[in-house]
């Protein structure tokens, strides 16, 4: 069942998202709410059809490539079913009482959480449904992702995301990410600084290991002022995976429907017509094209037209048939 959830006014200037094709824009919207709250959705092309766009003449299935190549989402097979997942979902939308999946694999947690805290560690409560919140209910009641969040707790009281922040699990990776990385900057004062949360937050965001890579190599070469910090690089990782994007095949988006060709309506009509006036309609047709009918909706002209054709004909063949024989002509 659809969920009321926020949109963070980042998202309109999110490289990625510019990227995208206006359809896809509105299609990653309509997945957070289509999504449960742990950033799950069934990877189902024809049903997100007809919930999120069924007045668009577009298919689904291209736009979910689309958004998978933009690393929106990623697809997953768990219990024989093919789902898909949100990035950053978690980051941004935080209902009081999570309805979760129960499909969503350990080692995809990282995607969905990004570089804030999700609602992994508020615990499921009883009464969880598939209602649709109230409004305003699904960010803790605090009006969207920049709402005050911590304004009903009183005063001195610590926030919300502080509380969140000491109850969150430490993430591992931190050695293998500084194995990575470290080899690329040599003997620069940054190969020392063990701070690399600026890198894993990058991560977290959704870029990709060759973004990082690329955006380090590149600093190291062509910076004037060598990085003394980790977080010297995030410019340069971020030029990486905006160029890793234009340089990305855009999907060709759909054919536009052709208007239908007024010149074939009428010929159709007028077809209709004459085989009534030939007493040949068949009860198939719809009433809405019989001529005489109470619901004929055909123009009067076209009917007109069709009268004076089949009497044409039947002149044509009556005297066809008296040049054959000519004593049935008296």
């Amino acid at each position: 069942m659809a969920r009321i959830r926020s949109i963070h006014p980042g998202i309109f200037t999110d490289e990625a998202f510019m990227t995208a094709s206006p359809h896809a824009r509105l299609l990653i919207m309509g997945l957070w709410c289509e999504a449960f709250d742990d950033g799950v959705f069934e990877w189902k092309p024809l049903t997100l059809k007809v919930r999120l766009m069924p007045a668009d003449a577009i298919e689904v299935a291209p736009l979910l490539a689309e958004l998978e190549g933009l690393n929106f989402v990623r697809r997953f097979q768990a219990k024989g079913k093919t789902y898909g997942l949100i990035r950053n979902f978690q980051k941004y939308q935080r209902p009081k009482k999570p309805n979760r999946s129960g499909v969503l694999p350990e080692e995809l947690r990282s995607y969905v959480l990004g570089e804030g805290i999700g609602s992994d560690v508020v615990q499921e409560e009883f009464g969880t449904s598939g209602e649709p919140l109230p409004h305003g209910e699904e960010d803790g009641g605090g009006g969207g992702i920049g709402g005050k969040e911590g304004a009903a707790s009183g005063a001195g009281a610590p926030s919300r995301e502080a509380a969140l922040a000491q109850a969150a699990p430490r993430r591992s990776g931190t050695d293998e990410l500084g194995g990575l990385l470290r080899p690329l900057v040599g003997s620069l004062p940054v190969s020392v600084d063990p701070d690399l949360s600026p890198i894993l937050a990058l991560l977290r965001e959704g870029l990709t290991e060759a973004d990082v890579i690329a955006g380090v190599q590149a600093c190291v070469e062509r910076a004037r002022r060598k990085p003394r910090c980790w977080g010297d690089f995030e410019n340069w990782i971020r030029r990486a995976a905006k160029d890793r994007l234009e340089a990305a095949p855009r999907l060709p988006l759909p054919a536009a429907i052709r208007a239908p060709d007024p010149e074939k309506i009428r010929r159709g009509l007028f077809i209709l017509a004459c085989e009534h006036f030939r007493g040949r309609w068949s009860d198939g047709w719809s009433n809405a094209t019989r001529p005489g009918h109470p619901d004929c909706t055909t123009p009067e002209e076209i009917i007109e037209e069709a009268r004076l054709a089949v009497e044409l004909e039947r002149s044509v063949d009556l005297n066809r048939r008296q040049e054959r024989h000519p004593a049935f002509a008296h």
